[in-house]
């Protein structure tokens, strides 16, 4: 009983100082506090507020009381502190081992962030932990002062105890590196890989609804980039109802979060309907199955019905909860008719989407699952000709005039029967002109094949000879068969000669028996192996130095790549809607019991 009644109190207790706020009605302040401290409160507050909110007028004025009471007491606390240069914050955090904690602290109002987390850490024993300190909506920065921050007397301050990541765990020179650094520099990878036009690495293309790419200038794409790649993120967690990992990282993927959630959901609102058009007009005029995007709407409008009941706007809640139940009774589904359609061969996620693009129609959802599948092999159709084309690209390098070798002529040339690297290099001489190509083809072909083999890379011809090596010289300094330095001794050469040429030509017998015959000489032998054996050196470090890169991005990248969109522009649309009908009953339960 009486934790029913703490609760309830509570609530008149938070609805009424909302009111307060709104009307800025100050009670420590003249008339409501008389200049010798002694309390005035007017019957007509009383009466404005009781008629609004139907609390009876005796609750209203013994909760004004205690109101101005606190108040008071807040503002002495605070001159207090002020003369000694502390303000005081409040603190909550929450983790799996300590559970949930609420305490206030003094703290010099000219700290900065890691002072103010290593506080935290020696308040709370949390010496082990990384920690984020977000207050309202804003993750702090560590290098600014609280009054940078513009922190405040009372502020709440939560702690997030940030998991480490698996790139943490195993990788020593990352040891310190928390889940949102990780998600930060894999995003920072993807965005400089966009540049590389190799297909054979990790990438992420913007593309619009249609699934064609966007052309962003360089600092947007970035900034796209890193926003993107923690959303998604973070939506992996929220999915698995982490949701202090969640809000870590949706935090940090909008830097301009506003204070209040109000104020967010407004500008979400503005760019819902700037976006869709009102009445969803302009999302229909471009997608004729656009309806089914009425479900972010749901979502939406329930956030704003949940912020209007805790700010006091009862009234506002209640219209935005029927306007919420109304948007998700018209995205239900019948499961009957979901059944019937996947007894057909259809997925549920496609047959759920299907009615709800067609109205609940079984036909028409039929042929919107079609026409999607249609669409997504066109998609993948696509994908694959612009990773070949990059591909080709990527191998054969640009013209002379810094434009990308024209993939589609340099495949007309290799089907009139030339080499590929030939047809590569005319199109990089001609500057992809197919006439001037094809006749450099036909009158000087042994000039384009020398050019070619002149303009490629070290690395290149490495990793051509890695494939046609047979993996034994790579690995070990001993690559030369015992018995083929006797058998060339037998033909007459001497044991050393016949191993360094063994040992120039990679153990081929034929080929090292050819050479002898030509070069005789040992120092001029002894110079050729030292040089080949150097090169083999070389050519493993550079693997090796390759490899150890590429495993350290694996790993940075592994922490995000599987959370980000294969390209379904529908994938946030698959929702179920039974978390948000829960939450509208809730809601709609908490008003019908208050007064």
């Amino acid at each position: 009983m009486s934790a029913n009644t703490s609760e309830v109190d509570k609530e008149v207790n938070d609805l009424i100082r909302t009111l307060l706020n709104r009307d800025k009605v100050k009670l420590w302040e003249e008339p409501y506090t008389t200049k010798d401290g002694k309390e005035n409160i007017p019957q007509e507050l009383v009466q404005s507020i009781c008629a609004e909110t139907g609390i009876p007028d005796t609750v209203i004025h013994q909760t004004l009381t205690q109101l101005r009471l606190h108040a008071l007491e807040k503002l002495a606390v605070k001159k207090e502190q002020q003369q000694k240069d502390l303000i005081k914050i409040k603190i909550r955090s929450s983790s799996e081992t300590q559970g949930s904690i609420c305490t206030t602290l003094d703290v010099p109002y000219y700290s900065t962030g890691q002072q103010l987390v290593n506080i935290v850490k020696d308040k709370l024993s949390l010496q082990d932990s990384d920690l984020k300190l977000i207050c309202s909506g804003r993750v702090l920065n560590f290098q600014q002062t609280l009054q940078a921050q513009n922190i405040k007397e009372n502020a709440t301050i939560l702690v997030i105890h940030i998991p480490k990541s698996e790139v943490a765990l195993t990788t020593a020179s990352n040891i310190n590196t928390n889940l949102v650094e990780a998600v930060r520099q894999a995003a920072e990878i993807l965005n400089q890989n966009v540049d590389l036009n190799n297909p054979d690495i990790y990438q992420l293309n913007i593309t619009d609804q249609n699934g064609r790419e966007l052309r962003l200038p360089e600092n947007e794409r970035r900034s796209l980039t890193l926003a993107m790649t923690l959303h998604e993120k973070g939506r992996s967690f929220l999915k698995n109802h982490e949701y202090l990992s969640a809000l870590t990282l949706f935090c940090e993927a909008d830097n301009e979060f506003r204070q209040y959630a109000s104020e967010r959901l407004r500008r979400c609102d503005e760019c819902f309907t700037k976006c869709y058009g009102n009445s969803l007009k302009r999302l229909l005029a471009v997608e004729k199955d656009g309806q089914k995007h009425v479900v972010l709407f749901v979502r939406l409008h329930l956030l704003q019905a949940i912020v209007a009941y805790h700010a006091g706007r009862k009234v506002d809640a209640k219209n935005l909860l029927d306007l919420a139940a109304t948007e998700l009774n018209s995205m239900k589904v019948d499961n009957e008719k979901l059944t019937q359609v996947m007894l057909m061969g259809y997925s549920d996620v496609e047959a759920r989407l299907g009615l709800r693009a067609s109205m609940g129609n079984i036909e028409r959802a039929i042929d919107h699952i079609l026409e999607r599948r249609r669409t997504k092999q066109d998609r993948a159709e696509a994908e694959r000709q612009r990773i070949q084309e990059q591909h080709i690209q990527s191998k054969y390098g640009k013209t002379q005039n810094g434009n990308w070798i024209d993939v589609q002529k340099f495949k007309n040339l290799v089907q009139m029967g030339y080499s590929k690297r030939s047809c590569a290099e005319a199109l990089k001489q001609t500057n992809n002109n197919l006439e001037q190509a094809l006749e450099a083809l036909l009158t000087n072909p042994d000039v384009l094949l020398t050019a070619a083999a002149a303009s490629r890379q070290p690395l290149d011809i490495f990793d051509d000879l890695e494939g046609e090596e047979d993996g034994n010289d790579v690995n070990n300094t001993q690559t030369v068969s015992d018995e083929h330095v006797s058998h060339l001794a037998n033909l007459g050469f001497e044991p050393e000669s016949a191993k360094l040429a063994l040992e120039i030509e990679s153990n081929n017998l034929e080929n090292a028996a050819n050479y002898l015959m030509q070069n005789s000489d040992i120092s001029e032998l002894r110079t050729k192996a030292q040089a080949k054996s150097a090169e083999k050196a070389f050519r493993r470090l550079n693997r090796g130095i390759r490899n150890a890169a590429n495993e350290q991005q694996r790993r940075l990248l592994d922490t995000v790549i599987n959370d980000i969109s294969k390209g379904d522009a529908d994938e946030y649309l698959h929702t179920t809607l039974d978390e948000e009908e829960a939450f509208i009953k809730k809601y709609r339960n908490l008003l019908n019991n208050s007064y």
